[in-house]
């Protein structure tokens, strides 16, 4: 049933299923993966991925969740030395400031909808601009890959893009 839910294929059959009243699904999950693909856990693929100033971390995983009309994100990075960094947020695809918590490089986020794969998201803190974000799930949904444009500490423009492989 996993499979058939990541394709949109898989989408509109098990659409069908619910109208025909089809037993045993779990509507919430169903309702939330239709809306928005990039819900559930992803683990970063750093043989895949090039990183925003240099280097990158050893791991991250990310998980989005579906928190009423928006989307809650834990992203969890283990960094090259080691250590645990730890990031939340609660955001609505609606341009508007959210905050976020745990990061360095950020103190808000907002989203803007592209279509039903793409999103943009834009960090700033202390209200000044620090990196766009570009997300997009593969059409199969097994793929998530985001492109960051941020400044680093010398105010520098930096280009990255992250791979992850959905769990």
């Amino acid at each position: 049933m996993r499979a058939l839910e990541r394709s949109f294929l898989g989408r509109l059959m098990l659409s069908a299923l619910v109208l025909s009243g089809a037993p045993a699904v779990d509507l919430t999950r169903l309702h939330a993966q239709v809306l928005d693909p990039v819900l559930g856990t992803w683990k970063l693929n750093v043989a895949k991925s090039t990183f925003a100033g240099g280097r990158g971390p050893a791991s991250q995983i990310v998980k989005f969740e579906q928190a009423g009309r928006g989307t809650a994100v834990t992203s969890v990075v283990v960094g090259s030395d080691g250590r645990m960094a730890r990031s939340t947020y609660t955001a609505i695809y609606d341009g508007k400031r959210h905050p976020i918590l745990g990061s360095p490089s950020a103190d808000s986020v907002s989203f803007k909808r592209i279509d039903a794969w793409t999103v943009e998201r834009t960090d700033t803190k202390g209200g000044r601009f620090t990196a766009s974000v570009t997300r997009v799930v593969s059409k199969d949904g097994k793929t998530l890959t985001v492109t960051t444009k941020a400044f680093d500490a010398q105010r520098r423009l930096v280009m990255g893009t992250t791979v992850y492989d959905r769990q």
